[in-house]
């Protein structure tokens, strides 16, 4: 079975081997085929580098 991801902006049913790669300086993507919309995979960040959370 393929398996798949859930976009999280149209719903649609994604393999995620077939997604478009895209980065900024802050995370990286991957582009849905179905709305054309970003899906934020990973931060490139350092947790160490994130502004502290506030309460």
């Amino acid at each position: 079975m393929t398996p798949r991801i859930i976009c999280p902006h149209c719903h649609s049913p994604i393999d995620p081997h077939t997604l478009d790669y895209a980065a900024s300086d802050s995370a990286q993507f991957r582009i849905c085929l179905a709305c054309d919309e970003p899906i934020v995979l990973a931060l490139t960040l350092a947790i160490a580098e994130l502004p502290p959370r506030r309460p």
